[in-house]
């Protein structure tokens, strides 16, 4: 006998589509979070593709399922999800809130805010923006937002490149030779915010091929953050910490309330950046003393081990008086900080971007003992490694 076939496995589970580019790093791990968020409910079955960053997303005819979660990037799609009457919710910068399709989004002002801030406790006097294409339609908010906060601090400009005919390609590479011309003009040291990873590593090459010293002459900071592009680069890029998986759930939450009848919030969720990724494109604060910059380079490249400023002074070649008198004239700011920051910067690395237990990542960041690890943690940050490992998911609930 026969015995006929249910069309899901699971008919009872929500069928959720899924229209998110896969091949960037930003995109999954906000689907890490949506998965996350869909176990917790049992379990949820998803449509979803391979996809691109310049695809054009289309629901298939055939489907029909309970909701969806989207980059809303064409008016097409946006026409779609209306017919249709799905719940929706929209995961891009891209597009404005809709009560249809509203946005759970990384708040652009704030990153904008936080990369100033992040460059002016560096000592930079000299600041630049590298957006992506024009063509590709994002709104200025996180720039505004950057140069707004810099005219607080009395920084009157910001040099900003400048795109240009490009044959139609919105990939930065077009730009090389233009991008180079802009490098070798503006002043130096400066401080660049980039759109993406993929934009810094364009600028790491063109730095590279004349000469200009990354992060010395030029430190770059991305918006946009893919781990793998930032490894591939010539010097690792650093970038914003979005909670990309905090975005995910909560964009998964909001939907799951949307398709049980609960109205869509009135305005964008903003889900807030939380800080600095800083790897080598940055690692620096901005001095002529070279012994100091010397210094800064050998202890972030050293935050795994157990640092003591004793042992960055016999690196250098100097008295542990000596090497704090030159940290406090150069950079205003003491080498045994300079060791804690790296080393904050190094465990929330490893509790973000990892699965490693707390044991591991306490071994990972030079402690011998776990409780040591995490009263310096909490004494730093203000929470504890687990509690700052748990903030990156949230509920509405």
């Amino acid at each position: 006998m026969t015995v006929p076939r249910s069309t899901t496995r699971f008919p009872d589970r929500r069928q959720i589509a899924v229209l998110v580019q896969t091949a960037n790093d930003w995109s999954r791990q906000i689907l890490l979070g949506v998965g996350q968020y869909a176990i917790e409910q049992g379990g949820w079955e998803f449509y979803v593709e391979p996809r691109g960053f310049y695809e054009e997303f289309s629901l298939p005819d055939t489907w029909n399922g309970h909701g969806l979660i989207c980059r809303l990037t064409s008016e097409k799609l946006s026409a779609e999800i209306q017919r249709r009457k799905i719940p929706a919710v929209n995961i891009s910068w891209l597009a404005d809130h809709q009560p249809f399709a509203p946005k759970v989004i990384s708040g652009e002002e704030h990153c904008g805010q936080l990369a100033a801030n992040f460059f002016l406790e560096k000592g930079f006097e000299h600041f630049g923006f590298v957006g992506g294409a024009p063509s590709l339609g994002y709104s200025r908010r996180t720039v505004d937002a950057y140069a707004q906060t810099l005219r607080e601090s009395n920084i009157s400009s910001i040099h900003v490149f400048e795109y240009g005919p490009s044959e139609g390609s919105p990939h930065i590479r077009a730009q090389r030779q233009r991008l180079k011309e802009w490098i070798k003009d503006v002043p130096k040291p400066i401080a660049l915010l980039v759109w993406s990873d993929i934009i810094g590593h364009e600028l790491t090459l063109i730095c590279s091929s004349i000469h200009v010293d990354v992060p010395h002459d030029i430190a770059i900071l991305a918006i946009e953050h893919d781990p793998l592009i930032s490894m591939l680069s010539p010097i690792p890029i650093s970038s914003i910490d979005h909670q990309f998986q905090k975005i995910g759930r909560m964009s998964a939450e909001i939907l799951d309330r949307m398709i049980d009848g609960f109205p869509a919030p009135d305005g964008p969720t903003l889900i807030e950046p939380i800080g600095v990724i800083e790897r080598l494109s940055t690692s620096t604060h901005f001095t002529d003393d070279l012994l100091v910059r010397e210094a800064i380079a050998w202890i972030h490249q050293n935050s795994h081990r157990p640092l003591q400023v004793s042992d960055v002074a016999d690196r250098v070649g100097v008295s542990r008086r000596v090497i704090e008198q030159r940290f406090k004239k150069a950079i205003n700011r003491s080498p045994g900080h300079e060791i804690r920051d790296a080393k904050v910067s190094r465990i929330k690395k490893l509790l973000t971007n990892t699965e490693l237990s707390m044991i591991e990542i306490s071994t990972h960041a030079g402690f011998t003992c776990q409780e040591s690890f995490s009263r310096f943690f909490k004494t730093a940050v203000g929470v504890s490694p687990t509690e700052y490992r748990r903030g990156s998911f949230g509920s509405l609930r």
